[in-house]
C-alpha cells in the first residue's frame, strides 16, 4: 500500500508530464502541415463599351451594333481593373449560342468562332493595370458579305488567371472570365418562328423525362413561355407542367428537358401537347406520340481495394504517432484516477 501511496502522491507531476508530452507532440506534427498563406490582394477585371448611346440604356453595359453586310465598324471597349492589386488580363473574341433552356452562353476559347466572334479584331489582346486604372482598347467589326438578314450574338473576353499559393509548395492558377455582349443587327424583314421536331424520352437521365427538341428558324431573338401535356391512351391527363425558354438566339437548336413531376410512367405509349407563345403574340402547337421506357438504372461498382501490408498489421498500425500519443496519454490519466480512487478506498 506504500508503494501505491507513493506513486499516487506524485500524480500531479505525472498529469502535467504527460499532458507537456501530448502538447509538445501536437506542435511538432502540426509544424510538419504546410502552411495556408493569405492572399494580400486580387485583380478583378470588368468590361463596358468606351462610348456608350446616351439614347439607349443597354449600350451601357454591353454592345449592341446596327451594321450592313460587307461593311467595317469601329468601335472600343473599357478595361477596368476593379480589384485590390496589379494584374494581366488577356482578351479575346467568341462566339454565343442558347443554352438549354433558352438565355445566351459564350463558347471558350478554343472552341471554332463562325460568326461575331470570327468577325472582332481586338487592337490590343493583353493589358496589365494597377488596381482602379483603366484603358480603352479600340476593336474592328468586320461583317461578311455573304451573311444573311439576321441578329447575331458574340463577345469579348475578359480571362486573368490568378496564381494562388495554397501551400508552401502547392500553387495554382485560379482563372476568372468577365464577358461582354456585342449585338449585331443586319437589317432585313424580322422574321420570329419557332419549331418543334419532336418529343422523345431522355434516355440519358437517370429520372425518367423528355427532351423537346426545339429550334428557332427565324431571323430574331425570341422567349417562350408555355406547357407541356401529357396524355395516356385513354386520354387522361397524366402531367401538365408549365415551360419557360430564355433568349432564344436565331438559327440556333436546344433540347429543352423536362422532369416528370409525378410518378414515373409505366412502360408504354402516351401523347405529348406542347403550347408555347413567343416573340410578338406568335402560338406553336405541336402534338405527337412518344414510347415510355424504364427510367435508366445507376448501377453501383463495388471496388476492393488490396490490403498491404501495414494494413495486415491491424488496427493501430493505422493511426498516426499524434493519435496514438494521445490515446496514450488520455488511457493513462484514466489508470492514475482509478488508482487514486481505489486508494481512498482502502484508506475508508
Amino acid at each position: 500500500m506504500r508503494i501505491l501511496y507513493s506513486f499516487l502522491s506524485r500524480r500531479a507531476s505525472l498529469y502535467i508530464t504527460v499532458i507537456v508530452l501530448i502538447l509538445a507532440m501536437l506542435q511538432g506534427e502540426a509544424s510538419s502541415f504546410p502552411v495556408v498563406h493569405a492572399a494580400s490582394g486580387q485583380p478583378a477585371f470588368d468590361l463596358t463599351p468606351a462610348f456608350p448611346d446616351p439614347h439607349s440604356l443597354v449600350t451601357g453595359s454591353y454592345f449592341v451594333v446596327d451594321g450592313r453586310p460587307a461593311t467595317r465598324l469601329q468601335n472600343s471597349v473599357r478595361v477596368t481593373n476593379v480589384g485590390s492589386a496589379s494584374g494581366t488580363v488577356t482578351l479575346y473574341p467568341v462566339d454565343a449560342f442558347t443554352a438549354a433552356t433558352g438565355g445566351i452562353a459564350f463558347h471558350a476559347r478554343t472552341d471554332a468562332r463562325l460568326t461575331v466572334g470570327a468577325w472582332i479584331t481586338l487592337k490590343r489582346q493583353q493589358l496589365t493595370l494597377a488596381p482602379g486604372a483603366s484603358q480603352i482598347v479600340p476593336f474592328q467589326l468586320t461583317i461578311p458579305g455573304y451573311v444573311r438578314s439576321s441578329q447575331y450574338v458574340g463577345g469579348i473576353v475578359a480571362d486573368d488567371t490568378v496564381p494562388q499559393a495554397l501551400t508552401s509548395s502547392l500553387h495554382i492558377g485560379v482563372q476568372h472570365l468577365r464577358i461582354i455582349a456585342v449585338q449585331v443587327n443586319l437589317p432585313g424583314r424580322p422574321n420570329e418562328k419557332l419549331v418543334v421536331t419532336g418529343i422523345r424520352p431522355d434516355d440519358a437521365s437517370t429520372s425518367q423525362g423528355l427532351l423537346i427538341a426545339l429550334s428557332n428558324t427565324g431571323n430574331t431573338m425570341v422567349k417562350a413561355s408555355g406547357d407541356l401535356q401529357v396524355f395516356d391512351r385513354n386520354k387522361h391527363l397524366l402531367s401538365a407542367q408549365a415551360l419557360q425558354v430564355g433568349t432564344f438566339l436565331p438559327q440556333t437548336t436546344i433540347h429543352y428537358a423536362v422532369s416528370m413531376q409525378r410518378e414515373a410512367l409505366p412502360i408504354g405509349r402516351y401523347k405529348a401537347s406542347l403550347t408555347l407563345t413567343y416573340g410578338h403574340k406568335q402560338r406553336l402547337s405541336y402534338t405527337t406520340m412518344f414510347t415510355s421506357r424504364a427510367p435508366k438504372k445507376t448501377v453501383t461498382k463495388a471496388i476492393s481495394t488490396p490490403v498491404s501490408q501495414r494494413d495486415s498489421k491491424g488496427f493501430f498500425s493505422l493511426l498516426s504517432p499524434w493519435q496514438l500519443a494521445v490515446g496514450g496519454g488520455g488511457l493513462l490519466l484514466v489508470v492514475c484516477g482509478l488508482s487514486f480512487g481505489l486508494y481512498r478506498m482502502c484508506q475508508n
